[in-house]
């Protein structure tokens, strides 16, 4: 069992004292709305609300003008419509959204989806070739495209226009053909849309929205439901209007009639009633995300548009099966990495974690590199290291930009991308000496001598005693929770143990009771196995409050981010 790190704990600045009067709540609440830059009674109402007025007019965005009307053309003159997406959950449920909507209105969609290690990201020439056999005359990307430079001409040349919708940073000479009819990316400059942080599913929502409504309809909310997926799964900030797409989003999953999203959920375990990002992150998202990873991302488009209900069990049984197998792969695989990284460090740690193997799965190295880097705080690059060419995935800490460090190596680069947190890039093998060397030696240039030490944001200091009742609902009321919006985290001081016990299969995690001011209350301590509890100890908790529900009983639980013993008085 690794050791956790040692975390520093950061009391958020107390709101002014003025603040709660000049908003309406009480001061807990109004503590809670300034935390997350929340200055006035109308910005809270909206953000509280999250309801229309986060959602913005889709021809504000660059080209949806041209976009729609050459769809409405294609929906009166018989176009075949490609969709290709990409193959993680956001742009298999972009893609979703685009089929389904297109579908509705009787067009013909061709979808088609790349595979992970045979064709790589980005719209490809196999796919090209696919979509021209298939009699496609107008293709929409999701997810992707604006790097496809190459491929979209060679689509041109078969005749057949392009609809780019991409979140992605455009490259500075992006080499678009003329038959590119339009390029929707709320990154382009020159437009009035409010908000850049629009996923490829949110995007592709957008779309279809505009579609609508030149065609005089109400607009397809109900398709918010594959748009959330994406929207949560690509760790989009929940703010602006990507909070209305979450939250709207998952109250149609909560009730959702979708065949394939009724299946995945019958496996994913807990009931509808309690749908929240947490239990999309931690059950249905990993499930559609296993197949693009280790299998055919084409499996989890199918489930999401398949109107069959044997056939949508079929495919979630599969999804099921994969995921074990990628869970399987990934706890193996990260196992090997933690006893190479220990093995070549006997004391200090690197400023930049770099590991590699020759049987990893190309398509769980990212999984791999997120859990390195969570573990020890530090950049971590995983290289499946093949005879001539080698894949690489990283991922880092928010003082140190990877996929700039990874642009800047000597050695060239067969493909690469990414943003700040997150990149990947493929290589000759015989440069990834070099690439390591130098990966390292920018590491510790720009983290110098800082420590790098994990730290844990704190709202406020609350009794769990003080929650249940009016401050839980408010406090239920600021989801959905995710980046930009985390959930409330709050501290108790001198939390006495009542129970413990370590529990999973690596009995990593730890099942308690504690009492605070009076009461107690169950509480459980994920990945924090190796510290030390007994009964009767005295703790300061770091928690989140929420709600359990075990063998159909639901009852509040505190969910303990960090703990450590109280000092003495």
């Amino acid at each position: 069992m690794t050791k956790a790190l040692e975390k520093v704990w950061k009391m958020l600045p107390a709101a002014p004292e003025e603040f709660a009067e000049s908003i309406g709540y009480p001061p807990f609440q109004a503590q809670l709305l300034y935390n997350r830059g929340l200055r006035s009674a109308h910005s809270a109402r909206a953000f509280l609300q999250a309801g229309d007025e986060l959602s913005h007019d889709p021809f504000l965005l660059p080209d949806m003008d041209k976009a729609v009307e050459r769809l409405r053309s294609a929906a009166f003159g018989g176009d075949v419509i490609g969709v290709f997406g990409d193959f993680d959950t956001d742009g298999v449920s972009g893609a979703a959204v685009v089929v389904t909507a297109l579908e509705s209105l009787g067009m013909k969609v061709v979808p088609y989806l790349p595979h992970r290690i045979e064709e790589g990201h980005g719209l490809t020439p196999k796919a090209v070739d696919y979509l021209k056999s298939k009699g496609v005359t107008l293709l929409i990307t999701v997810d992707t495209g604006v790097s496809s430079g190459v491929e979209l001409a060679q689509a041109a040349v078969h005749g057949i226009e392009t609809i780019i919708t991409d979140h992605h940073i455009l490259p500075s000479d992006p080499l678009l053909p003329p038959d590119v009819v339009a390029v929707v990316n709320p990154r382009r400059d020159g437009h009035e849309y409010p908000t850049k942080n629009l996923t490829g599913s949110g995007l592709a929502y957008k779309l279809m929205e505009g579609l609508w409504a030149s065609l005089g309809k109400r607009r397809p909310e109900h398709l918010l439901e594959f748009a959330a997926l994406g929207t949560v799964s690509d760790v989009a900030p929940l703010v602006g209007e990507n909070r209305y797409i979450v939250k709207r989003g998952l109250e149609f999953l909560a009730s959702t009639s979708n065949p394939g999203l009724l299946a995945l959920m019958d496996w994913s375990g807990p009931a509808r009633s309690e749908m929240n990002t947490e239990y999309l992150s931690f059950t249905v998202i990993p499930r559609l995300n296993a197949p693009g990873r280790i299998d055919h991302a084409r499996h989890s488009l199918d489930l999401l548009t398949t109107t069959d209900d044997d056939e949508a069990n079929e495919i979630a049984e599969r999804l099921e099966s994969v995921n074990k197998e990628r869970k399987a792969l990934a706890a193996d695989a990260l196992e090997q990495a933690v006893l190479q990284i220990h093995d070549a460090h006997d004391e200090a740690l690197p400023p930049l974690l770099f590991v590699e193997s020759e049987t990893w799965h190309r398509g769980i190295l990212g999984l791999i590199a997120s859990s390195l880097c969570e573990l020890f705080y530090r950049p971590a690059v995983v290289v499946c290291r093949g005879g001539y060419e080698s894949w690489a995935s990283a991922r880092s800490i928010p003082e140190f930009d990877i996929t700039d460090a990874i642009t800047s190596t000597s050695p060239t680069l067969l493909r690469h991308g990414g943003h700040s947190e997150a990149g990947g890039f493929t290589v000759s093998t015989d440069d990834l000496p070099v690439m390591r060397r130098e990966l390292v030696a920018r590491a510790a240039q720009q983290l110098g001598d800082a420590e790098l030490v994990p730290s844990i944001e704190i709202d406020a200091e609350a009794s769990p005693a003080s929650l249940p009742g009016e401050r839980f609902e408010f406090m239920r009321g600021l989801g959905p929770f995710g980046k930009g919006n985390p959930d409330p985290v709050l501290l108790a001081r001198g939390a006495r143990v009542v129970d413990a016990r370590r529990v999973g299969s690596q009995r990593d995690h730890w099942k308690m009771r504690i009492a605070h001011e009076g009461k107690t209350w169950p509480a459980v301590a994920f990945r924090q196995g190796d510290k030390q509890v007994k009964v009767g100890d005295a703790l300061d908790v770091v928690y989140t409050f929420g709600l359990n529900t075990w063998n159909g009983q639901t009852e509040c639980q505190l969910t303990v981010v960090d703990m450590r013993p109280s000092p003495p008085h």
